[in-house]
């Protein structure tokens, strides 16, 4: 899968991948802002936060597609603990891109026994594959700067 196309795909989802949660919880946007943040903090993704996270923030991020990775990270692991699974090209190419970050994967074998319970293994090595390539590609074109 070339680069653009597999970025996106990608983008299509991590674009809206907070709203989507949000809008799958019966959380107020303030209620959400906390467990998100909690959420980043308890996996990592976010060390901790001085400032709380406004509930008005998650309507801004949902409105200009602006979500920090760690906000996007936190939604994904939110998302896959409610059995949320991918279903469409640009939710794969989401999962499997913040999937290879979170994980610091470089290889596909680590990676497919990391999948979530339940997650189709044949589906899920194609976009695997093709996010660890694009990871790759990102880091190479990074260094050369």
């Amino acid at each position: 899968m070339s680069k653009a196309l597999f970025a996106n795909q990608a983008d299509q989802f991590l674009s809206v991948i907070v709203k989507t949660w949000v809008m799958r919880t019966t959380l107020t946007s303030a209620e959400a802002a906390d467990v998100l943040v909690a959420t980043a903090i308890q996996h990592g993704f976010l060390r901790d936060r001085i400032r709380p996270l406004l509930g008005n923030t998650l309507n801004d991020w949902g409105k200009n597609n602006s979500a920090p990775r760690w906000a996007m990270q936190s939604a994904m692991a939110l998302l896959l603990a409610d059995q949320w699974r991918p279903g469409t090209h640009s939710e794969w190419a989401a999962f499997a891109a913040l999937f290879v970050m979170t994980l610091n994967a470089e290889m596909l074998e680590p990676a497919l026994e990391a999948l979530p319970v339940g997650m189709d293994k044949n589906i899920a090595a194609g976009w695997i594959c093709a996010a660890t390539e694009n990871a790759a590609r990102y880091h190479d074109r990074k260094n050369r700067r």
